[in-house]
């Protein structure tokens, strides 16, 4: 027995490095992820020393050691839009998460039982036969304002765990500034949104 559970242990390990190395990889394969935070009118110079302070100057292989030194001391980095750690907004959003995932469990579960024991009892039915979850997504979205529920379209956790929507789905333009000189600790200030 403990053989088994050593060996599942190992397996689950080796299935989650795997994992990082494929986020590493496809999170550079779109490109250099300083351009995204670089605007148009820096110069190369401050493109550079940016690069530099986030370590995108260095080899791969450093950065993605960087990367996985980060995971094991619990820092899953900094968001580049919300200029807040992750495991901050994962926090922030876990009440929201929880809310929907447990009234998604219990609506399943008191959906699908009566209906499974119809189905067991009542042999071709017209509720016997199973259909996918894409059908039930459709059917909920189309119907829901029949019901005095509204779709929204973005959800953000307001007031503990309780879902407002939110007031524009459009994001703000987060613009970094470069300060320069001998700023070596954080060369660089959030000034927040453009416009």
């Amino acid at each position: 027995m403990g053989r088994f559970v050593l060996g599942r242990t190992l397996q689950a390990l080796g299935s989650l490095f795997i994992v990082t190395i494929v986020i590493f990889l496809l999170a550079r394969l779109t490109g250099d992820p300083a351009q995204l935070l670089i605007p148009d009118e820096w110069t190369r110079e401050q493109a550079n020393a940016l690069r530099a302070h986030l370590g995108l100057d260095k080899p791969l292989v450093v950065q993605y050691w960087i990367y996985l030194t980060g995971l094991f001391r619990g820092d899953l980095g900094t968001s580049n839009l919300a200029r807040l750690p992750v495991s901050e907004l994962i926090l922030q959003r876990l009440p929201a998460t929880l809310e929907l995932g447990i009234t998604s469990v219990v609506l399943a579960t008191v959906i699908a039982i009566p209906i499974g024991i119809y189905s067991a009892y009542f042999r071709g039915a017209p509720l016997a036969v199973s259909s996918p979850g894409a059908i039930h997504a459709y059917f909920l979205d189309r119907h829901s304002v029949n019901y005095g529920v509204r779709r929204v379209p973005g959800l953000v956790a307001g007031g503990g765990s309780r879902l407002t929507a939110s007031p524009n789905s459009a994001q703000p333009d987060h613009r970094l500034v470069c300060c320069g000189g001998d700023h070596a600790s954080n060369p660089f200030q959030y000034v927040g949104s453009a416009g």
